[in-house]
């Protein structure tokens, strides 16, 4: 394996920098081979690679000088489970290995004698990750670190450039062989023949932009990463802190398969996305399937030019003309790391270079993740600078309490003490946390919020969360109680009029796109007291205008167990000086933070458990029929979910029921790994024509994607009204619809209904009705016996099921026998 790696070794030499030959003696070989003769070659600066496992595990590193290049495999040496670990190896698994004091042996070698070696410096892009890897993977220390960014002012920290900073004018640099080394961290030489020469690659010129020109001086100059003088506790929120947003980034497709529809544009042949979420971006290299006008087929490689909204051009290899037609699209390499995850990565990485102050005086970081020790009633003491609650204090005695507010006459009991905690200024309220099960009233309580506070002179607020479509809610929501005294900020991508601006048209002046930020007029915001944004957009650079005029001391969060709490870290950073009170809305048993399935041990605040006693309750629930909502209460949230008792849908009225379609099975879309049920699909249109036909709102809700666009296109084939009609459940949280039409899919495994926070999503949207489609068997006898759906089933009785002969009839509606099925 030596020997044909160090083939390809030379040649991807020759082709990252013009006229830089070197010729490497490049090994791989384990840990435990690893011997002083072979260490004491390394002279001068050294460059250092990772290489990672799909699941983000450290499991080879490239040490590489001006000669030689050693690349080592990584065994976990603890006993791990799962990805809970700190020590996670290959994948998280553990490996069993036949000597382990010589394995000990060869991992004390290479940190005393290259990662903490006296007076030599160590390379690497990224290092911040890397560091933490190397500690809480394999259980290494490092000194003398440099980050190789950190030398140069590229704000975006991609590796090119870096290099471009770094040779100046004296190489010509081949840009697309550098972008083809570095897209790719995984190693895996049994499936990827190319990746112990990009692993080698990635060490080898690390530490050759040291011997640059003034490379020397300029390392010189970057602070070092030393994690030996950092305490456990400190390393391990860190390492956590870094590895969640690594694992994260592991999860980002590295390939992406583009649907689109060809257009014809003023200088040749177009495409237009089809769909927002894998829609083309600007820069993105590209593999294009093409069919020429006799029938066969080839592949041109390229990238994408300009993206206006769903239209984007190609700039393939070989032109394209009217007589040919594009297959398929496929992107390759992972989406690059948003503003708000590079700010996040920034700030661990400036701790990591010494700068303590970050944890030492930043109250918010140090009390959710350095918290004081508990005191004798096992509570923990959060600790707030003493200035901020002398001031507080001040400002809270002009106001008492709202609890006899008139505006608050439509809250019940629980509504009105999470508005009053919000309302607090008082140290114990500083953190608020309120979970509101579907239906309680979250965004009511935030709008009442809202105008009581600014009744109070509690200015300088920003409503914020995870999603565009949850921001827009809260907008509504503040519309329909009738105050508009805020501004909504989105980014220009989503808000184009070829995607979703349609959703902004009954707020049109009331948002602003992020292309308008620089030159936009300060009128626009004028006397304004309250923000809309996501989170992410919170670390947009531009936004200083915006903060000027609102300060950012008051942050509420909706949706906020959908975010991972890594994800507060910019926010925390960014406005320490000025944030004084934090308001997270949510629910932990509705949708995780993204990833929590895969890597389990993602947390949000609602899992931190010093947090977790701040926790208020929304203890009443007006959305679904209370039949409905005593079933959820019941199997979800311990009995302690109350219904409205003047829901308009009466028990008399069954709210639920099942179409048992017979023979239904689940299949694997031939394009994607996503599930789709044709005879399901089938009885869902049904369904959706009667209420149609009767002018029922209705929406269409499903776990599987494949199965969305499924019923899309029959939707459109049957000339049903199709745009925004169906849904999967993921983007459908926080919405509701009157009728609401489930296609569950499986029948051959649980799959989806093993999560119990996903099916409770999909089980609470409904305000009158719902219908599940389903086969009784797969619930009944079948893998769904047990799951919560299977038990909602049991729970409606028989009286509950329809089969399909029941749904075909054109009076299904209104058919007296099936009267008490649906509020005509």
């Amino acid at each position: 394996m030596a020997k044909k790696a160090q083939r390809n070794q030379d040649s991807f030499m020759q082709t990252l920098l013009d006229g830089v030959e070197s010729k490497l003696e490049l090994k791989t070989l384990h840990e435990k081979d690893l011997t002083d003769k072979l260490l004491s070659v390394f002279a001068g600066p050294i460059g250092i690679a990772p290489g990672y496992s799909k699941s983000g595990g450290l499991v080879a590193l490239a040490i590489a000088d001006d000669m030689y290049c050693l690349i080592v495999q990584f065994y976990s040496n603890r006993p791990t489970t799962g990805n809970n670990a700190r020590g996670r190896g290959r994948g998280g698994k553990q490996v069993e290995r036949p000597n382990k004091e010589r394995d000990l042996s060869g991992r004390k070698l290479l940190e005393e004698f290259i990662l903490c070696r006296e007076g030599g410096d160590l390379l690497a892009f990224d290092f911040g990750p890397l560091s933490m890897s190397l500690y809480c993977g394999v259980d290494l220390r490092i000194t003398n670190g440099i980050d190789i960014q950190s030398a140069f002012s590229a704000v975006d920290r991609k590796p090119l450039s870096a290099i471009k900073d770094a040779v100046g004018d004296t190489l010509r640099i081949f840009e697309e062989n550098v972008i083809n080394v570095f897209q790719n961290p995984l190693y895996d030489p049994d499936k990827d023949q190319h990746c112990v020469s990009d692993l080698a690659m990635r060490a080898w010129i690390s530490q050759y932009l040291f011997t640059i020109g003034n490379g020397a001086e300029t390392f010189t100059k970057v602070v070092k990463i030393n994690t030996k003088v950092l305490t456990p506790q400190t390393l391990d929120i860190l390492a956590k802190m870094t590895q969640d947003s690594l694992r994260l980034a592991h999860l980002k497709p590295s390939e992406i398969k583009h649907t689109f529809m060809m257009t014809q544009n003023w200088d040749g042949p177009g495409v237009r996305s089809g769909a927002f979420q894998n829609r083309l971006r600007p820069g993105q290299i590209v593999t294009s399937t093409v069919q020429n006008a006799h029938g066969a087929t080839y592949r041109l490689h390229g990238h994408t030019g300009g993206v206006d909204g769903r239209a984007a051009n190609l700039d393939l290899s070989r032109p394209l003309d009217d007589t040919k037609t594009i297959l398929t699209i496929k992107s390759i390499g992972r989406d690059d790391p948003t503003t708000a995850e590079a700010h996040r990565a920034a700030t661990v990485l400036r701790i990591l270079q010494g700068n303590l102050e970050l944890l030492a005086d930043n109250a918010w970081i140090k009390n959710i993740w350095f918290p004081a020790a508990p005191d004798d009633s096992g509570d923990t003491l959060l600790v707030w600078p003493p200035e901020w609650t002398a001031r507080q204090a001040k400002a809270n005695s002009a106001f008492p309490s709202s609890g006899d507010n008139n505006d608050r006459h439509n809250l019940n009991k629980s509504q009105q003490d999470a508005v009053d905690a919000m309302l607090s200024r008082s140290d114990t309220n500083r953190i608020t946390i309120i979970q509101g099960p579907p239906g309680t009233g979250k965004t009511t309580v935030i709008a009442t919020y809202v105008k009581e506070a600014l009744e109070r002179c509690q200015g300088g607020i920003w409503l914020v969360a995870k999603s565009n479509v949850a921001v827009i809610n809260i907008a509504l929501k503040l519309m329909s109680a009738g105050f508009m005294d805020w501004r909504l900020l989105v980014s220009q991508e989503f808000s184009h009029a070829d995607w979703h601006g349609h959703l902004y048209e009954s707020i049109s002046s009331n948002f602003i796109r992020s292309n308008e930020f620089f030159s936009m007029s300060l009128n626009r915001i004028k006397g304004c007291k309250v923000i809309l944004c996501t989170l992410s957009m919170l670390s947009n650079k531009l936004l200083k205008k915006f903060v000027n005029q609102v300060p950012v001391n008051t942050i509420v969060v909706d949706e906020a167990s959908q975010i991972e709490v890594g994800d507060y870290i910019p926010v925390f950073d960014q406005y320490s000086t000025m944030l004084r009170k934090m308001c997270f809305i949510g629910d932990d048993k509705q949708l995780p933070p993204y990833g929590q399935e895969d890597l389990q041990d993602l947390q949000s605040i609602f899992e931190i458990t010093h947090l977790r006693r701040l926790c208020l309750f929304l203890d009443t629930q007006y959305r679904m029929p209370p039949q409905i909502g005593a079933f959820i209460s019941t199997n979800v949230y311990d009995d302690k979910l109350n219904s409205n008792s003047k829901h308009p849908i009466s028990n008399s009225i069954i709210a639920c029921q099942f179409i048992d379609v017979v023979g239904a099975k689940e299949q694997v879309q031939a394009t994607t790994t996503s599930l789709i049920n044709k005879l399901e699909s089938e009885a869902v249109l049904k369904l959706a024509q009667h209420l149609q036909d009767h002018g029922k709102n209705y929406k269409i809700i499903t776990p599987y994607d494949a199965q969305r666009v499924l019923v899309e296109d029959k939707m459109k084939e049957t000339g049903l009204q199709w745009e925004e009609k169906v849904y999967n459940v993921d983007s459908f949280q926080g919405n509701e619809e009157d009728y609401i039409i489930i296609s569950l899919v499986r029948s051959m495994g649980l799959g989806f209904l093993s999560n119990l926070r996903r099916t409770n999503v999909m089980l609470t949207r409904c305000k009158r009705g719902m219908y599940i489609v389903s086969s009784r068997a797969f619930l009944h006898k079948g893998p769904g016996k047990g799951s919560i759906v299977s038990e909602l089933s049991t729970y409606v009785g028989d009286i509950g099921w329809l089969e399909m002969k029941d749904i075909e009839t054109d009076d299904f509606l209104t058919n007296p026998k099936k009267q008490d099925s649906v509020e005509v």
